[in-house]
């Protein structure tokens, strides 16, 4: 497989396609596998990495969920808002 993808984005766009449909699949292991693709093509291909960023919010809802990525997403901006307001020393707590 790996060397199929040096050579060409071709394959690598096709891939990249494959494993966005097969992440939105209902079924955790068939998920999980796609996942586990989609990291190795990541660390090898340099196209892949353009793909997944260009619709990496996309890729995260379907690896986590909307409602587990909105939970990340307002714990981290909860959080550094705590930090802000400890570290400002203004605000009484």
């Amino acid at each position: 497989m790996s060397e199929s993808f040096r050579y060409s984005d071709e394959f690598v766009r096709h891939a990249f396609y494959l494993l966005m449909t097969r992440l939105e699949k209902g079924h955790a292991e068939i998920r999980l596998s796609a996942f586990q693709i989609a990291r190795e093509l990541f660390v090898r291909s340099h196209c892949f990495r353009d793909l997944l960023l260009s619709d990496f919010q996309r890729f995260l809802e379907l690896v986590l969920g909307k409602f587990f990525l909105h939970f990340i997403v307002t714990y981290v901006a909860v959080n550094l808002f705590i930090t802000h307001v400890l570290a400002d020393n203004t605000y009484s707590v």
